[in-house]
């Protein structure tokens, strides 16, 4: 028979069988005035209904997540919602402390910040990056300001993965707790809803995260993904580190001063210290490295920028030259344990300038993939951030503007290096120019020691860059998709214009005529009153002065190939013609052409010795760029050098004992590079074998 869980009062008292229908059972209903008798009493809650029996049990749960938050326990997997009832806790879930972290944060300056930042460096979570309140940094109140829709949003979790708005309209009007803003266009629906939501008058509502019924909305969190161990936080002793760090300001920050010195090495002093010192207060700006939301003791995203500071500066350092590139592994695996999808949750300026640091270092490895992969990433993280574009809306102090435009230029300068080194369109071509950092203050005159600053450099190396932008899209067609039929270098577009080669021969010399004295490699020391030139500042002239001959270089390069590979053709042919020549018939259509053409390539020739002498002259003092630089520089130029030797007319003109001459010093470069690298080695001996098949013609 059917069992009911709970009989009515009349048919319990009389022991007859109840079917538990409500509001009156079927045996009341027989009964005279037997539906005002039946009545359903609860005795406990076995004899209870299902919905009181469930209800009590919630009840009970609620009174003991009650109690385990009162004692400090961890619920970190119970999930807020899934009872149906709220979890009263004072902190958020990702500020709760755990029994591992409790005595980092007894040790610390005591406040809220630097707890936060250590207790997420132990164990952090993908959702919450360095969550930093910042009173005068963030969103203004969006009631306050409702005819601009801003392009900028707070992260985490306010946007979905397809570019919605996911949070409460309460929680977007309240301050930024978080330094990164994402930039969302006006494409984007974001952009769309924000704006929608902007031109309705402001509402009364309840609290923020409830609805018109006073339920609390679904809260979407995420569980914590990598755990990083204490091992994984390992410095070298402190001797080491410091010469590294300086060694690093010497030999590449000068070269790349992608954040500000003086922030960094506060953030980095605290690293050192013991529980019981004073912290050095870190700025509040949003200046990535060396500011609060990047920077903590425990942070992922400082500690990765660091190994890859010091991997870097192993290069550079005093170290076995045969242990050079292990040791600067060895700190990139442990700048590589940082860097997953954990960091890119972050979203800040530091960690686009943690994957700038990281491909500065893959540049000197055989991973170009990685390189590539890793200067995308940075510009993508750059472009969310907005670093693109200068928004008057969002004023920020002078260092912050100059940092954003350092990092932005800084991901501009790299994204167009490996375009050309790897003949890919660049991601950042398309996108207007943005500012150039500030060179110097304008109370202080252009004579002053303090022009002859790393700005000045970075400013000009930004200019330069500009130029070879210009040429790796006029010349070489990179931004554009080229034909499978016609991939080899050696042929022209058929769009190719010869004026573009000249006007950007013309923006080389303009840019060079605009040099400050200090930079220009052509300017004697004595000029400038320098009576002993700063290291830095000598080392700046001579890396301006190779990129400047690369960068004339390729652009002669391609239509020296193309005279290269006609000549080849011509050659083959048989013709009875001196070989090294234009062939004939082009020479009879187009004698203008032929000749310019051979100019050109006269040029390239030319520039190539230029560049093996500039690197020649500076490749074994410390007044020279990264031995990379100078392999891949000397290895281009001995490719043009080699080729030459197969176009006779070409080789006249030049002189052969200057080609020859040449030849001998991009051999000792090489050649002493092949002691420690990999790459030199390779490439040593495939430009002797090339070189030794022409010379045997």
């Amino acid at each position: 028979r059917r069992k009911i869980a709970l009989a009515c009062d009349v048919c319990r008292e009389k022991k007859t069988r109840c079917d538990g229908v409500k509001p009156t059972c079927g045996p009341c209903l027989r009964r005279p005035h037997g539906a005002r008798g039946c009545v359903y009493t609860m005795d406990n809650a076995r004899t209870a209904s299902q919905d009181e029996y469930m209800r009590a049990l919630h009840l009970r749960i609620q009174e003991l997540e009650d109690a385990c938050t009162r004692a400090g326990v961890s619920l970190s997997g119970t999930k807020e919602g899934s009872s149906g009832v709220s979890l009263p806790t004072e902190l958020p879930q990702h500020e709760r402390q755990s029994p591992a972290s409790s005595r980092e944060l007894q040790g610390g300056q005591g406040s809220t910040d630097h707890a936060n930042s250590a207790l997420r460096g132990v164990q952090p979570t993908a959702a919450v990056p360095e969550m930093i309140h910042n009173e005068g940094i963030g969103e203004a109140d969006a009631s306050e300001a409702p005819s601009s829709a801003s392009p900028h949003f707070e992260s985490p979790g306010h946007v979905t993965g397809m570019g919605q708005i996911s949070a409460p309209d309460g929680c977007l009007r309240t301050p930024a707790a978080v330094p990164a803003k994402e930039y969302y266009g006006s494409s984007s629906t974001a952009s769309l809803m924000r704006f929608a939501r902007m031109t309705l008058p402001p509402r009364s509502s309840g609290p923020i995260g409830a609805d018109s019924q006073g339920t609390l909305n679904y809260e979407f969190q995420e569980s914590p993904n990598t755990y990083y161990r204490p091992d994984d936080y390992t410095l070298p002793p402190r001797s080491v580190a410091d010469q590294l760090l300086e060694c690093y300001w010497d030999r590449v920050a000068c070269i790349y001063p992608f954040f500000d010195r003086s922030y960094f090495e506060l953030a980095y002093q605290n690293l050192w210290k013991s529980e019981k010192e004073p912290m050095n207060q870190l700025s509040k700006l949003n200046i990535g490295l060396g500011g609060q939301f990047d920077s903590g003791p425990r942070s992922i995203v400082f500690h990765a920028a660091l190994n890859a500071m010091f991997a870097l500066a192993c290069h550079f350092a005093e170290i076995p030259i045969q242990e050079r590139e292990s040791t600067a592994h060895s700190f990139f695996l442990r700048s590589k344990r940082f860097i997953g999808l954990d960091i890119l949750e972050h979203n800040t300026i530091g960690v686009v300038q943690t994957l700038l640091l990281t491909a500065l270092y893959l540049q000197s490895t055989p991973y170009p993939s990685r390189c590539w992969n890793a200067i995308g990433l940075a510009c993508r993280i750059a472009q969310g951030l907005g670093l693109h574009k200068n928004d008057s809306r969002f004023p920020c102090t002078s260092l912050e503007g100059d940092v954003r435009r350092r990092t932005w230029h800084g991901c501009v300068m790299l994204d167009i290096l490996v375009s050309m080194t790897h003949g890919r369109p660049s991601m950042t071509s398309h996108l207007a120019f943005l500012p150039l950092p500030r060179s110097l203050n304008a109370s202080e005159s252009p004579e002053s020691e303090a022009t002859r600053s790393e700005m000045s450099f970075y400013v000009a190396s930004i200019q330069l860059h500009q130029i070879l932008g210009k040429i790796l899209s006029d010349v070489y067609n990179t931004w554009n998709s080229q034909s499978e039929e016609d991939p080899t270098p050696s042929n022209l577009p058929k769009d190719f214009n010869v004026d573009n080669v000249i006007e950007l021969e013309k923006q080389l010399h303009v840019y060079k005529s605009n040099l400050p004295s200090y930079l220009d490699w052509a300017v004697p020391r004595s000029t400038y009153g320098a009576t002993e030139p700063s290291p830095i500042l000598e080392r700046q002239r001579n890396v301006l002065h190779v990129r400047y001959c690369h960068i004339r270089l390729l652009l002669y390069r391609r239509i020296f190939t193309q005279c290269y590979s006609e000549t080849a053709s011509h050659s083959a042919q048989g013709d009875g013609s001196e070989p090294g020549l234009v062939p004939p018939t082009q020479n009879t259509d187009n004698t203008l052409y032929s000749c310019i053409a051979d100019k050109c390539a006269e040029t390239c020739v030319m520039t190539a010795v230029d560049l093996v002498q500039a690197v020649y002259d500076t490749c074994w003092t410390t007044f020279t760029g990264a031995w990379w630089y100078n392999g891949f520089y000397t290895t281009t130029a001995a490719l043009v050098l080699v080729m030459s030797y197969s176009m006779p007319s070409l080789l006249r003109s030049i002189g052969p004992s200057l080609v020859q001459e040449s030849w001998a010093k991009c051999e000792r470069i090489l050649g002493d590079m092949a002691t420690y690298s990999h790459s030199a080695r390779t490439s040593l001996h495939f430009l002797q074998t090339t070189f030794n098949q022409v010379a045997s013609r």
